[in-house]
């Protein structure tokens, strides 16, 4: 019963309505659909059904005339006319069909092939956006479009003023009445000209001194402006943001509830992590844009919308990147976790890879950083070897580096600074630092010396003197060094040069006796040449080459 009262009172509406429905577009019926009373028993309706039955034969009669008088003619307008007929005819019947079932019938209709216009679509799109500014320059435009005004009426004036001059000069003039009667009557219709112009032109002028006094200055505008759209669209704006972060952290809550942490390795549970993070991107964008359609808010959503179109287009054009991100999630690309690989010259453990790569450098104070997976794309790394070193040195090691031997105070991915045993201070760039292959003497390092003898010494350079040296040095070396850290010592013919017998000479110590790596060098020095003095054995010029081994 409930839904025969319904019929009836919007079959009343369209009863009362159809001189205004005749008048409109077939679309405009659908807004006449609005109940404004009930009627209680079957006989109202059934008479409400009765009239738009005679209101639909009533049309069927007006569509036939328009066709017989058409007809055999190429009148536009009448064509017209039978087309606009033709419509309200049909939309009338389907209303009929609708309220006597009290079904949608649309599923029976005929579809009309809509032609997809792209351009048109994102002119839709683009009218709350133009909307808004043009609320946000109404005032500007106004002016400008006053002061566009009131300079083309400022030129009819001008030209009236001038035409009524030369009139001027001709009226009264003439010998002739009848030209005077006609130049007096041009006269007057330039001088209405004129008048009317200026009285344009004062109204204009008032209007454009009104709209200036009204003007707000840039600043005050500009924070007006923002007050009502913070007081507006900045509360949708806001619950838009609000919806966004509650589906975005919500979900990420939800895989902290459930244990949903990226600990898995397998193929399988990292596609699922990254469906999972897609999945609160795209909630999150979901939801602001229901709230911004929810609100009614077009503008910010048009906004929104643009915005997803543009990343959407960024995204596509930079395909190829994207795919070899998404490899580097899945732990399938150049990079991979558990490898070593080497950036700015720094070598760096990949200890995990996920929304971001954590790389690691255990010998390094802060050797611990978060990358984009973009600063991965187009680099390799490797299964780390067996005994691979991940730095030279450490904290607190002796090293030789650019020609000065210090102790290294800190080394950090930025820099390393070394203490010379002087006490100068050096800081290289972690990068330059290694460039200079650093050695470092605190396990183990060795004195080497080349020594040259006289050929005058010949007969016995290979047998005797080999032999005194390396006896001076083994007696009189652990004087100066602690024994304990003198490891070996070595005294060899080296070769037959071109003025000379040369010898190479090794001292090996220990790490403890690295900061003293300079003095046991001056000394084997002068253990030799002691040593030569006091058997006799001539030195040649130019003979003293040290060298590091």
């Amino acid at each position: 019963m409930s839904g025969l009262i319904k019929r009836s009172g919007i079959i009343v509406l369209l009863l009362s309505g159809f001189a205004f429905v005749h008048s409109t577009q077939p679309d405009d019926f659908s807004a006449l659909l609005i109940p404004l009373g009930e009627v209680s028993d079957s006989n109202g309706i059934l008479a409400s059904l009765d009239a738009l039955v005679q209101e639909i034969d009533k049309k069927e009669r007006e569509l036939s005339s328009l066709e017989h008088q058409a007809h055999g003619t190429f009148d536009k307008a009448a064509n017209e006319r039978i087309r606009k007929a033709r419509a309200e005819l049909r939309e009338q019947q389907l209303l009929f069909e609708r309220l006597v079932v009290d079904v949608d019938v649309s599923a029976f209709s005929e579809k009309t092939e809509v032609k997809f216009d792209w351009q048109q679509q994102v002119g839709k799109l683009l009218e709350p956006i133009m909307a808004e500014v043009e609320f946000a320059t109404r005032q500007s435009r106004a002016i400008g479009e006053l002061r566009a005004q009131i300079s083309t009426i400022t030129e009819e004036r001008d030209i009236s003023s001038q035409a009524l001059a030369n009139l001027d000069k001709l009226v009264g003039d003439s010998v002739s009445p009848l030209l005077n009667e006609r130049l007096e009557k041009m006269r007057k219709l330039w001088k209405q000209r004129f008048q009317s112009a200026q009285d344009r032109l004062n109204a204009l002028n008032n209007a454009l001194e009104n709209k200036l006094a009204e003007q707000q200055s840039p600043f005050d505008a500009s924070v007006t402006y923002l007050r009502n759209f913070l007081r507006t669209r900045g509360q949708n704006l806001l619950l838009g943001i609000i919806a966004f972060c509650a589906v975005f952290f919500g979900i990420r809550f939800l895989m902290i509830a459930w244990g949903m942490i990226w600990k898995h390795k397998k193929k399988g549970s990292r596609l699922v992590f990254i469906c999972i993070q897609a999945l609160r991107i795209l909630g999150g964008v979901a939801a602001m844009l229901m709230v911004f359609s929810f609100t009614a808010d077009w503008f910010l959503l048009a906004v929104a919308l643009i915005f997803l179109i543009g990343i959407g287009w960024a995204s596509f054009k930079t395909l190829p990147q994207n795919i070899e991100i998404l490899q580097l999630m899945m732990n399938t690309g150049a990079v991979r976790e558990g490898d070593r690989i080497v950036l700015d010259g720094i070598p760096w453990l990949v200890e995990s890879i996920g929304l971001r790569a954590r790389m690691v450098n255990p010998l390094l104070d802060g050797g611990v950083q978060m990358l984009p997976l973009k600063m991965l794309l187009g680099k390799y790394s490797r299964p780390p070897g067996e005994s691979e070193v991940w730095f030279p040195c450490r904290k607190d090691d002796l090293v030789q580096v650019d020609g000065k031997t210090g102790r290294v105070l800190s080394q950090t991915p930025s820099a390393v600074q070394i203490a010379e045993v002087d006490g100068a201070l050096n800081i290289y760039q972690t990068p330059a630092f290694l460039a200079l292959n650093p050695r470092n003497i605190s396990a183990n390092l060795r004195v080497a010396i080349t020594f040259r003898v006289d050929y005058k010494h010949q007969a016995e350079c290979t047998t005797h003197i080999p032999e005194v040296m390396l006896s001076s040095l083994k007696r009189e070396l652990p004087e100066i060094v602690d024994p304990a850290n003198i490891k070996n010592i070595f005294v060899m013919f080296k070769s037959a040069g071109l003025s000379s017998l040369d010898y190479e000479v090794w001292v090996d110590l220990t790490g403890n006796a690295a900061l003293d790596f300079k003095v046991v060098e001056f000394h084997v020095h002068r253990i030799l040449v002691d040593t030569c003095n006091k058997n006799k054995w001539s030195i040649p010029l130019n003979q003293v080459m040290i060298h590091q081994g």
